[in-house]
């Protein structure tokens, strides 16, 4: 059997990862990709006794700038909010230092990047309220890291209510009382 090295992330399942990211080094078998070995690397600080479901768990790691795109979904109708960009410290740690928001791209570029985020969400059968979908940039292509069905945490959520100058929560509502969220009717965000 030869084994090959994959690389990614260990990180404790409690929702809070983004503060406590580690390599892992993973082994899998070159002919069936079945998992074999996993080289944990916890921190001191980890317990996982306090994490949620008292697990971790293994992403892909690839190298390359991380992004996110904001989205929000009605009855299947997905519109793109905004799309940001990471400031990562260094290894091992690899913790959300700054986000860039909105980002500096083009019309055509984020019409894109909506077009792909909407396919991506239909994919997975994704047709209700906020998605913030992470992915990154290679030299393959887009690699999606995750789809969380909120908003981005910490400061997209604010900057995006201080962008559209609205209570952005308001979409959770809107949609839960059967009625089609205001924020599909205001523009994408943008730089001018």
């Amino acid at each position: 059997m030869t084994l090959i090295e994959r690389k990614a992330f260990q990180t404790p399942h409690d929702l809070s990862y983004t503060l406590s990211l580690s390599k892992v080094q993973m082994e899998q078998d070159q002919k069936t990709y079945g998992l074999q070995k996993i080289k944990l690397n916890l921190p001191q600080s980890w317990n996982l006794k306090h994490t949620y479901l008292n697990s971790i768990l293994i992403e892909t790691f690839f190298s390359g700038t991380l992004y996110s795109a904001e989205t929000i979904s009605y009855k299947g109708k997905t519109k793109l909010l905004a799309t940001s960009s990471r400031i990562i410290s260094d290894t091992p740690d690899f913790k959300e230092l700054a986000t860039a928001l909105p980002l500096n791209k083009n019309t055509q570029e984020l019409q894109e990047i909506e077009e792909w985020i909407k396919n991506i969400l239909a994919a997975v059968s994704y047709q209700e309220g906020f998605a913030h979908t992470e992915f990154i940039v290679t030299e393959d292509g887009f690699e999606i890291v995750e789809i969380n069905p909120r908003l981005g945490r910490r400061q997209i959520s604010e900057a995006l209510c201080q962008a559209f100058n609205t209570n952005i929560y308001k979409g959770f509502l809107e949609g839960a009382l059967g009625r089609e969220p205001e924020l599909f009717r205001i523009g994408l965000l943008k730089l001018a």
